[in-house]
């Protein structure tokens, strides 16, 4: 068991960049878990937006109205200057001015009344929504003018706002259960596995890889009593053994954030998708770290490889943002298929099936992955031994 103690022995000494790895994990897990789409609003709330409102009218029905407006938004006190008018709404200090000019309320039963001023800021999403409450509560005034003219300005002041109090009720229905919820958080936890996962196991491999690969030690492992096989078996069972470690922290981290809510076949699926993605994880790291041959091109492969995996396939950024061309790119890798089996296991949640193959295909896709990248591995490992054993038949050659 020479290569089994000696992987570990390597590994031992790469644990302080591995915990880095875990620990900026575990933070963003939880940091994005939290922000996730378990915070749903509960109530209805209108919107206030800041406006610039100036009442040269000094009619009794004009100032009620700047009132009315007052309740309805944040009215700021802006300098009657165009400069600064325009400069309140380019700097967003405002999104609309209203002037009502004077003699307006007198003008409203006029042939040629007089218009309001108004100014709202390019693709205000308010502008529609002032002008709807400034042209309803005038409406409603043209209307008594016109046919209840005897009564007193108080008088129509009250009728016009008891008419445009009628507020439609707004009722939010939550629909997902408050388990269901922090389950839907938890799927970012599970999509940031691959980035730390990955990460970590390819940290762990190739640290061994690039000391096992070193062209004087591959000549004394293939001159080595040690059969060729029994070496990589060796080295199978402690990358299995070291993958397996690190699944088995990281699942547990699930189970200390979401508790009870993974209590149920939804940790059966999301614990079958993480551990063959686990493998994939160790077929990558198995062929990486054959073909690199020092510290300093492991570095830069663990980092481009984890992080450049992770922008394209939807772990850092979700994949209904990513523009199709991206995920088509991302499709051809296995990190893709892991982060699209777990929209799917939290999209279907306690009521998926995994003999309905609903992920069924995403496994399999994974798992292929493990096969090509493993056969890869082995055709590389066998071509770069072929130096060794001619020297090793050289050698033997010589001594007859």
């Amino acid at each position: 068991m020479q290569v089994f103690k000696a992987y570990f022995l390597i590994i031992l000494r790469n644990i302080p960049q591995m915990i880095i790895f875990l620990t900026i994990f575990l933070a963003l897990s939880i940091a994005f878990a939290n922000m996730g789409v378990g915070n749903i609003a509960s109530e209805f709330e209108e919107s206030k937006p800041s406006i610039a409102l100036f009442v040269e009218d000094e009619s009794e029905i004009s100032k009620a109205f700047a009132e009315y407006l007052s309740s309805k938004s944040n009215v700021k006190s802006i300098p009657d200057d165009e400069t600064a008018l325009r400069d309140a709404l380019f700097f967003g200090d405002v999104t609309y001015i209203i002037r009502i000019p004077e003699g307006f309320v007198a003008s409203l039963t006029s042939d040629e009344p007089i218009q309001l001023v108004r100014e709202a800021a390019p693709d205000s999403i308010y502008a529609a929504y002032l002008d709807n409450i400034a042209d309803s509560y005038f409406r409603h005034a043209k209307a008594y003018l016109l046919f209840l003219p005897e009564l007193t300005a108080e008088e129509m002041i009250g009728k016009i706002e008891d008419d445009i109090a009628v507020e439609t009720k707004v009722t939010l229905t939550v629909k997902p259960t408050e388990a269901r919820t922090r389950l839907s958080n938890s799927v970012y936890f599970f999509n940031y596995f691959a980035y730390s996962l990955f990460a970590i196991i390819l940290h762990g491999v190739c640290s061994f890889m690039v000391t096992f690969n070193e062209i004087e030690l591959r000549k004394r492992n293939t001159a080595s009593p040690m059969k060729p096989f029994n070496i990589s078996l060796q080295l199978f069972a402690a990358n299995a053994v070291f993958a397996l470690g690190v699944w088995l922290i990281m699942f547990t981290a699930a189970f200390l954030l979401f508790g009870k809510d993974l209590i149920n076949n939804v940790a059966l699926y999301y614990g079958a998708n993480t551990l063959v993605y686990t493998i994939v994880c160790v077929a990558i790291s198995f062929a990486v770290g054959t073909l690199i041959k020092g510290k300093g091109a492991q570095a830069a492969v663990v980092n481009i490889l984890s992080l450049g995996l992770s922008f394209l396939t939807g772990v850092f950024v979700p994949q209904e943002m990513l523009s199709a061309s991206v995920l088509k790119i991302g499709s051809f890798t296995p990190t893709y298929w892991f982060v699209l089996a777990n929209r799917k296991i939290n999209f279907y949640g306690t009521d998926l099936d995994l003999f309905q193959g609903v992920i069924t295909k995403e496994l399999l896709i994974q798992l292929m992955f493990i096969i090509l990248l493993f056969s890869v591995a082995v055709l590389i490992r066998k071509k770069r031994n072929v130096p060794g054993r001619f020297v090793l038949r050289k050698f033997a050659g010589g001594r007859k």
